[in-house]
């Protein structure tokens, strides 16, 4: 790992990143783990990444997803949280990324293999220098998020 790569990680709730491989200066082909309660599929994705260069486009290549097409070629956006934004009083998931597309690919993870997988691919310029941002499919709703506010009110009989 050269000195000005990116830093990912994805051990919180949702997080699902397997393995990020940088193949160019500010390109990375990223690995997902398989969707909650499936043994394979995948499409949802949720990271942090951090040591980013501002104003520098850096692509990620998402390339195990399964579904046969996409919203993603029909104008879905993924969606950014940036921790610095939040600090300066905008904590808010915005969506992002230009030249998205989602096409079919040839990886195969193992020679038996005989499924189809996809590759989500976009670009990402991200805004501030060495920031921590977290990167998803959609607006993360966790778990925990759904037990917090399904939990009865104290005053409610």
């Amino acid at each position: 790992m050269c000195p000005s790569s990116l830093r990912f990680f994805s051990k919180f709730e949702s997080g699902n990143l397997r393995k990020a491989i940088q193949v160019r200066s500010h390109e990375y082909d990223l690995i997902l783990n398989a969707d909650v309660n499936s043994s394979a599929h995948c499409q949802w994705f949720y990271f942090e990444v951090s040591g980013m260069v501002a104003k520098v486009p850096y692509r990620f290549n998402i390339i195990n997803c399964e579904k046969g097409n996409s919203q993603y070629n029909y104008g879905m956006q993924p969606v950014l949280y940036s921790v610095r934004e939040a600090l300066e009083g905008r904590p808010h998931w915005v969506r992002t990324g230009s030249e998205i597309c989602y096409y079919r690919n040839h990886f195969c993870p193992r020679r038996d293999q005989k499924r189809s997988f996809y590759t989500l691919t976009f670009t990402v310029t991200f805004r501030h220098e060495d920031d921590v941002c977290y990167l998803a499919y959609h607006y993360p709703y966790t778990y925990t998020t759904l037990q917090v506010l399904d939990t009865p009110s104290l005053y409610e009989h």
